[in-house]
């Protein structure tokens, strides 16, 4: 899922809630680096949100597709470089709806 997406189903939530006001939102991006190796170890203890939906018998063949994958797109599998992106939303309980007066 892209960040992008996130965002539009975040404040949609906060739009159709009567009780949410998102009062301000802001982007974070952290750079990141780390080797193959424990990127695999990561995803073996289920750290990413998608191998977790893998079932036992599935998960070997999906990690061996992210290590190839990996492969193809990065110079050097002993530091892999990417870009973490989050979204920082403060949203306020309120006992109206602004946009519903």
């Amino acid at each position: 899922m892209t960040n992008e997406y996130l965002d539009n189903l975040y404040l949609t939530c906060i739009d159709t809630n009567a009780s949410m006001l998102e009062e301000t939102s802001k982007q974070f991006k952290y750079r990141r680096s780390a080797s193959l190796c424990h990127l695999a170890d990561l995803a073996r203890s289920r750290h990413y949100s998608t191998f977790s939906l893998y079932q036992k018998d599935e998960f070997e063949a999906a990690l061996q597709d992210f290590r190839e994958n990996i492969a193809e797109h990065f110079d050097n599998p002993e530091q892999i470089e990417w870009d973490d992106e989050y979204t920082m939303l403060v949203v306020k309980k309120c006992s109206h709806h602004p946009k519903r007066q």
